[in-house]
């Protein structure tokens, strides 16, 4: 799994860009982003926005989003083997949600929108609602080190949480056969034609 230098980003008002608290951090796109971080978002909510642009590697073909507090260990909706598959073979519960990627390469684009609804047309959509007790919503997958992980700092409370992807099943592997090079995150991030995942967090209505 590539690795990433930890970037904490913190957000001043609704009209300034998000800056991280480690000087020498290398932007990853042009807007909000770094490699891995926690946002600060009590002061964002009804404010549209992209929040972040990012990878995951998703081991065994998964990932999570889930109240940071939350005990995988002990929901029995969650299981892969036992529990009842929704729509596209995800698993989700009141604190959580798992999703089901498909693409062999396992790395994805991430983009995080907070307090929009998806309006592009997408492949998969699943829709979820998520109650959030800790004030962190954290996005995981089954190999990262907690320095991976993605946090976002929320007010308590319930979310509509949609995950949305396109490209399914497409790596740049099969894009790119005879290419030697992994493509980099920078060039990653350009390429709606890989399988990718869109994340939209609104405070539930």
């Amino acid at each position: 799994m590539r690795s990433c230098r930890t970037a904490v980003l913190s957000y001043d008002d609704a009209a300034k860009p998000l800056r991280s608290s480690e000087p020498g951090h290398r932007a990853r796109v042009a807007i909000h982003a770094s490699c891995r971080r926690v946002a600060e978002l009590g002061s964002l909510i009804g404010h549209p926005m992209l929040l972040v642009t990012t990878s995951i590697f998703a081991d065994h073909h998964q990932f999570y989003v889930f109240d940071s507090n939350f005990d995988h260990f002990k929901d029995p909706d969650l299981v892969w083997t036992a529990s009842r598959s929704l729509a596209y073979g995800y698993l989700a519960s009141k604190r959580a949600i798992y999703v089901s990627t498909v693409a062999s390469l396992n790395l994805h684009r991430l983009r995080i929108f907070l307090n929009e609804a998806p309006v592009l047309k997408y492949e998969r959509v699943f829709s979820s609602d998520l109650l959030i007790t800790s004030g962190v919503l954290k996005i995981s997958a089954p190999a990262n080190a907690p320095e991976d992980d993605v946090q976002i700092q929320l007010p308590c409370g319930a979310y509509r949480v949609s995950v949305c992807s396109s490209a399914i099943g497409v790596d740049e592997r099969v894009l790119y056969p005879d290419r030697d090079e992994p493509m980099s995150d920078e060039e990653l991030f350009t390429h709606d034609d890989l399988e990718y995942y869109d994340l939209f967090v609104q405070p539930h209505a």
